[in-house]
């Protein structure tokens, strides 16, 4: 399995129809991979889940974003996983 975080700008993250979406984020994905894939908000990854999960490895997502707009986000959750060291990580 693959833990993939989405680093997209999202009001939506906790609605029915994102988590919809990275349903079949990951199933396009799975079909690139090869393998199981997982896709989480940035700004809900968990150290918790990503030990119940078990991954492989994570990639983190590239945004598309002006870096600028994304200071007032919170990347606190995604800076814990990548400094954690449990597993390897691919930053796109």
């Amino acid at each position: 399995m693959i833990y993939y975080v989405d680093n997209s700008e999202r009001s939506d993250v906790n609605s029915p129809s994102a988590r919809k979406n990275y349903k079949e984020m990951g199933k396009s994905l799975e079909a690139v991979f090869g393998v199981e894939v997982y896709v989480q908000h940035y700004s809900r990854v968990s150290i918790d889940e990503v030990k119940a999960l078990n991954p492989q490895a994570a990639v983190l997502s590239g945004c598309g974003t002006p870096w600028e707009q994304f200071i007032k986000c919170d990347f606190s959750k995604e800076f814990e996983l990548i400094r954690s060291g449990l597993l390897p990580i691919l930053g796109i």
